[in-house]
């Protein structure tokens, strides 16, 4: 259909007719004829985009004007890869949290396809979206997709190097720490083990061991020793297996996730080891794992649930700037870690 053809049936004329015709993006064309102020539009290319529907004598749908009313207001959570019990988590924060201030989540999933992401972005600003949660399933550093970075946004569970974003992530390295005293103040100074392979793009790894490496210096201790492997149980306990038999002295393993913390108690078990008598085992990433080991494992857990209301609750404060929020990694001490030293 030509043009021409538009401009005899206004009826069928769109958004995108209209934004074609004055040569921007459907986004801002929507900004513009919504009458948005919260976006920097020049002044000449509003006058593109009004002259544009004066012309194509476009009309908004009803549904469009009743959508983007205060009744229906909106926080969109994109996800680069859903999964699972991470997203469920943080997506019922943000659920909790936008209840509180009349707000919906409209959840979408990025596709790695800019011109796709890009029509997903326009289709939740004209249903009443009003800004961005851009969520990793795992803490990394992210690419937000540029049709997200045009309208206000929040990171969750990633950063993005030189965005001046704002970002939500847990607080691993404080977790790390405090891993760290717990074990020093039981007694295992000079024997404890890093279990799991750290990478720089891995952000949680790198974190943890960081935070891990500032617990022994406040004690005035030298870097523990590190035992790399892939973050599953198979190869963690492959990994422990062969510490075991190389080693002498007994040690505590602060396990990077749960998934290494049972390969370490399975090649424990092995060994005839008892953990907390003979070796203390921690971890993080607490799943659900931690209740059914035996013993039920010491862990430090996402905090899920808190990320993903702190996410909303900054993209909806006007007073917000740019900045990583990190949130707490509660500690739960259970029996794998032997009992506090007593003097």
């Amino acid at each position: 259909m030509s043009e021409d053809d538009i401009a005899t049936d206004p009826r069928r004329v769109r958004m995108v007719d209209v934004a074609r015709r004055a040569g921007v993006s459907r986004t801002t064309a929507s900004f513009v004829l919504s009458g948005r102020t919260d976006m920097r539009i020049a002044t000449e290319t509003k006058q593109r985009v009004m002259r544009a529907a004066l012309e194509l004598q476009y009309r908004p749908s009803l549904l469009a004007q009743g959508l983007n009313t205060s009744s229906s207001k909106s926080v969109g959570l994109i996800w680069d890869a859903a999964d699972g019990a991470f997203s469920a988590g943080m997506t019922r924060g943000a659920l909790s949290e936008g209840a509180l201030h009349d707000h919906g989540i409209v959840l979408g999933e990025c596709t790695n396809d800019p011109r796709r992401d890009e029509l997903l972005a326009q289709s939740m600003v004209e249903r009443g979206v009003t800004g961005f949660i851009y969520a990793s399933s795992e803490a990394r550093r992210v690419s937000v997709p540029p049709a997200f970075q045009e309208h206000p946004l929040v990171l969750l569970n990633g950063v993005a190097a030189g965005s001046g974003h704002m970002s939500v992530l847990p607080d691993e390295r404080a977790a790390g720490r405090e891993m760290t005293q717990l074990l020093l103040q039981a007694g295992h100074a000079g024997t404890m083990v890093v279990v799991g392979e750290v990478r720089a793009t891995f952000l949680a790894a790198t974190e943890r061991l960081a935070g891990i490496r500032e617990g022994l210096k406040a004690a005035n201790l030298p870097m523990c020793s590190t035992l790399p492997c892939r973050w599953q149980v198979v190869a963690a306990q492959e990994a422990v297996r062969t510490w075991l038999t190389e080693r002498a002295e007994q040690s505590a393993f602060i396990c990077l996730n749960e998934r290494i913390a049972v390969g370490a108690y399975r090649a424990l078990h092995e060994a005839g080891q008892t953990i907390a008598r003979d070796a203390s085992v921690v971890g993080f990433e607490e799943s659900g794992l931690s209740t059914f080991s035996r013993p039920a494992l010491t862990s430090a857990a996402m905090p899920h649930f808190e990320m993903g209301r702190q996410a909303v609750r900054l993209l909806l404060s006007p007073s917000a700037v740019a900045g990583v929020r990190r949130v707490p990694m509660p500690l739960t001490i259970r029996d794998s870690a032997r009992p506090l030293a007593r003097t």
